[in-house]
């Protein structure tokens, strides 16, 4: 007897006091059945088959993200032709991301249907905040102002970040007047 075979009889002694007997003599019994070893390649390949769903499923879910990284990108590259729009998205994705603007799916559906804009099908409040980003890209920034002037207020810090709205508004304004004079 080797060293592996001893260690396979004290697990199977360790088996035997906690199944008792009955489980043994079932077992014996299943082991001299014709078709024993066919039934163990179709248990072993349900396992194979129940463990390696398991491990797609895990894969699948992905960390919590809100803006996707193209729409990200754009944002920055906005920065050098319209820095006034990509600062209105970037506070936009901020309040976002921390929930002080829109926390529910919900919430982004009442929004967009009072503001008269394109309805998401989104089944995910990310994937509806991607939505109403690649929405708020294509708009001008008159029109941006105008629809993120109706964003709901939800909290006391939506109104400390409501004054930087509209310090930049109107700083823009200003600096609009002050090149039409």
């Amino acid at each position: 007897m080797n060293n592996l075979s001893i260690k396979l009889l004290s697990e199977i002694t360790k088996l035997w006091g906690k199944y008792g007997k009955g489980a043994f003599t079932d077992l014996s019994k299943l082991l001299s059945q014709d078709n024993f070893p066919e039934e163990v390649a179709h248990l072993l390949d349900s396992y194979v088959n129940a463990v390696s769903k398991q491990k797609k499923t895990k894969r699948k879910t992905s960390p919590r993200r809100y803006v996707g990284t193209k729409i990200l990108n754009d944002i920055e590259t906005m920065r050098n032709n319209q820095p006034e729009k990509a600062e209105l998205l970037s506070l936009l994705n901020e309040w976002l991301m921390n929930k002080e603007i829109l926390p529910t799916l919900k919430d982004i559906r009442v929004y967009l249907e009072y503001e008269q804009l394109p309805m998401t099908k989104a089944h995910s409040r990310d994937k509806a905040v991607e939505w109403l980003f690649t929405l708020f890209m294509k708009m001008t920034i008159t029109e941006l102002r105008e629809h993120l002037s109706n964003l709901p207020k939800t909290s006391d810090d939506y109104q400390r970040s409501l004054s930087r709205w509209s310090d930049i508004i109107s700083r823009k304004n200003i600096n609009e007047n002050e090149q039409g004079e």
